[in-house]
């Protein structure tokens, strides 16, 4: 496990921040390197500058080290890393195709500030791309796809039991992955890709906060199985996958309108 900075001491706001952002790079570091390597490995088996610049980058909007609206400093960036400002220049633009980043004239790179209505109209989006992508694979599934969708559906029910919301975000986006892994589509899986980045930046008022709705997403994630494994036909498919994408749209819908209501 990693050493993460520790103080006993009051601190300025200054020195909280930097100590923060130093956490979350070294736990992100722990996490990427023994997960996310050996997953995607680079040809010479280390990450690039850019990518390494991007993934923390990444990390700390996610972690709101950096907060919605604040602005980031290219040379300063690019100082604290090590690096050139040219990675740090490409690993911002990175960011900004995938929506945590947009440009002000006169002020520069800055973190994007989330509005409740793009978060609904990101998830409607990737309803209905992942609803296709699902029924272009349709004929494609083997045995094993569904034993790990089994798997990953029990796993995600005792995530719900031991209040693991993390856990069960990250099975759940791997059943979901599981489900287009069959669509040939490259065009469209890069679109998901991007799409669910952007969700990440959104996740904090998201899905797993919503009361009951893990376990009514559980359950309708086994009626998408089901519908596979008896070989219903593809439109059949698609609208069970993009229904249930949109059945969690009205659920955190719901949740915005009570939270702006102050109901708890």
């Amino acid at each position: 496990m990693p050493v993460v900075p520790k103080t006993s001491v009051p601190l300025g706001r200054k020195t909280y921040t930097i100590l923060y952002r130093k956490t979350v790079d070294i736990l992100y570091d722990y996490v990427y390197d023994k997960d996310m390597n050996a997953q995607h490995p680079h040809p010479n088996g280390k990450r690039s500058k850019t990518d390494a610049v991007y993934e923390a980058l990444r990390q700390r909007i996610l972690a709101r080290a950096y907060a919605p609206g604040e602005r980031l400093v290219i040379d300063r960036i690019a100082k604290e890393f090590g690096v050139s400002p040219i990675p740090v220049r490409e690993a911002i633009r990175q960011l900004e195709a995938d929506g945590l980043i947009q440009y002000t004239p006169n002020v520069g790179a800055v973190v994007t500030t989330i509005r409740q209505r793009e978060y609904i109209e990101a998830l409607t989006l990737l309803a209905v791309l992942e609803g296709y992508a699902t029924a272009c694979g349709v004929g494609r599934f083997a045995p094993e796809d569904f034993a790990q969708m089994d798997a990953l559906n029990a796993a995600m029910e005792e995530a719900l039991e031991a209040h693991e919301y993390v856990r069960f975000s990250q099975l759940n986006r791997q059943f979901h992955a599981l489900l287009c892994r069959h669509c040939d589509n490259e065009t469209l899986l890069d679109r998901i890709a991007r799409e669910q980045r952007r969700i990440d930046a959104f996740r904090p008022v998201g899905f797993p906060f919503v009361a009951g709705r893990g376990r009514q997403s559980v359950e309708e994630h086994r009626a998408i199985v089901r519908a596979l494994a008896e070989g219903r036909d593809a439109v059949t498919v698609e609208h069970l996958v993009r229904q249930h994408k949109l059945n969690t749209i009205e659920a955190v819908r719901r949740l915005m309108e009570q939270e702006a209501q102050g109901i708890r």
